[in-house]
């Protein structure tokens, strides 16, 4: 709750410039309302940190252009070496207090957000932080909108959380592994959870603590999720599984789920699921293992190690962490360790992989698992990378709700490495209009990292490309700051109404023109 504030900590050298309003209980440092010196109607939010503190939010803000993510105003360090950051304060209520949602209210807020965080995940930033408190909900003429706050615990790339919130955090920065996108749509989920709750039903959250992540999310709240109101029923199972590599891949095919996307398949299916494969396997082996000895998963790939641990993690007693080594993943439980090593892929599991999702026959699917071995694939993870580069190379092509493999079928298995990006916006556009969506997102990604001045002119030209080819939901992301190109998206998604605020708020010049 704010409070009025003089306080101490707000520095002299801030206070020079700016004027404590309201400070914000709780939190290191001091966080409140100011105003600029001379602009007492200009209302801000500013955040500062003891001495010494790592802070990386105001970087990443600074990274993030998006009219729902409040932008930064200044940053900086005071005199006496206390980093704080200045950004701008959204006019609305933090979501929880606009709970319960209903059903329609809470897939526009899904929707919203998880376009936001597909633009957020582009930019290689995660948020890891996702809670009611931490997203306002601003009303506005075109209908509410939702704008995602403090980055605080955000990170770029993958790597290990610090902290989060309990019941919104996932079960891999509980247990101390690395993060990712899926992580910020497990937080998610729990959001839409509560926001779809009635406050008549509190939820069971000693239970809840008591048993997640050893049990899933439902069963740790013993809930059944069929009891949820369409198309909740059906989504948050994806966005809450245990397993990360059982939720959706990324925030952009959740928001084809909500939006009833193109049925376009997703890469992710390709992917060999390790726990599948040797679960089972690893399960058996440690079953006897003592209580208070530790685990360490070896071999693989890293993805491969940590799908692994955390599987063993959810099955046995007193694991206390997953430490997260060089070549390993040891579950710590307070004893000596105990080895056990991922095996190498043989030529039985990969043929059975190919032939189940790229529908080839037996003989097609062993010579094709040979070529793909010989090449160098021995886990779950390589075999996965090198699917991806046959459908980036354009060799893996959808075929409806479905991949194929055309040279596979035909009998003459190549593995080419994927062409260069287009060279030109113009043919990045053409590409995309193709419906050749892997290609046109490596490429779109490639040449984002060539040139990231070119950004919005990338993502114009992507965008383009995904309308043309009739992929609405792919664009929608891409298109935040494009108005034209957003009405055209939500139109062709039938969402009249929010095509119609984005263009009733264009100057008349632009819609002429």
């Amino acid at each position: 709750m704010p409070r009025p504030s003089a306080d101490a900590t707000f520095d002299d050298a801030l206070r020079g410039r700016f004027v404590p309003r309201e400070q914000f209980e709780g939190g290191e440092g001091w966080s409140g309302v100011v105003t600029p010196v001379g602009a007492p109607d200009q209302r801000l939010f500013a955040k500062i940190l003891p001495p010494g503190t790592e802070f990386a939010e105001a970087s990443l803000l600074a990274s993030l252009h998006h009219p729902q993510i409040p932008r930064v105003v200044e940053s900086g360090v005071t005199a006496d070496g206390r980093p704080f950051f200045v950004r701008e304060l959204v006019a609305g209520r933090p979501l929880h207090q606009a709970f319960p949602l209903t059903p329609e209210e809470a897939v526009e807020c899904a929707e919203q957000l998880l376009e936001v965080l597909a633009y957020v995940h582009l930019r290689g930033i995660l948020h890891l932080d996702l809670k009611p408190g931490n997203v306002v909900r601003a009303e506005g003429r075109g209908g509410p909108r939702y704008h995602l706050l403090d980055f605080g615990l955000g990170r770029r790339g993958r790597g290990r959380a610090a902290g989060g919130t309990p019941f919104f955090a996932p079960p891999e920065t509980l247990l101390g592994l690395p993060a990712s996108p899926r992580s910020d749509l497990f937080s998610l989920g729990a959001v839409l959870f509560v926001a779809l709750r009635p406050p008549d039903r509190p939820l069971p959250l000693a239970r809840f603590l008591n048993r997640f992540p050893h049990d899933d999310f439902f069963a740790a709240l013993g809930e059944e999720p069929y009891a949820l109101p369409a198309p909740f029923a059906t989504i948050l199972p994806r966005l809450l599984a245990r397993r990360p590599e059982e939720r959706y891949a990324d925030a952009q095919e959740a928001l084809e789920a909500f939006t009833g996307g193109s049925g376009r398949p997703s890469p992710e299916i390709l992917a060999l699921d390790p726990i599948a494969t040797f679960g089972d396997v690893l399960l058996r082996a440690i079953a006897d293992v003592p209580t208070d000895t530790d685990v360490v998963v070896c071999g693989g790939g890293p993805d491969d190690r940590r799908a692994l641990a955390l599987h063993a993690a959810c099955a046995l007693p007193s694991v206390q962490r997953i430490a997260v080594e060089r070549d390993a993943c040891r579950l710590v439980r307070g004893g000596a360790p105990v080895s056990w090593q991922v095996p190498r892929l043989a030529l039985g599991d990969v043929a059975a992989h190919l032939e189940r999702v790229l529908d080839l026959d037996a003989a097609s699917a062993h010579r094709a698992a040979d070529v793909l071995l010989s090449s160098g694939v021995d886990s779950p993870a390589t075999l996965g990378q090198a699917l991806r580069a046959l459908v980036d190379a354009g060799r893996i092509v959808p075929n409806g709700v479905r991949w194929i493999w055309p040279d596979a079928i035909a009998g003459r298995v190549r593995l080419e490495p994927p062409p260069g990006p287009p060279a030109s916006a113009a043919e990045l556009t053409a590409l995309a209009a193709r419906g050749a969506v892997a290609q046109a997102d490596a490429a779109f990604r490639a040449m984002l990292r060539v040139a990231p001045g070119r950004e919005r002119a990338l993502r114009e030209a992507v965008a383009t490309g995904y309308l043309q080819g009739g992929e609405p939901s792919k664009a929608l992301p891409l298109v935040h700051d494009l108005p034209l190109l957003r009405a055209a998206a939500f139109l062709d998604l039938g969402r009249v109404r929010d095509a119609e605020a984005e263009l009733a708020a264009l100057p008349r010049a632009a819609l002429e023109g």
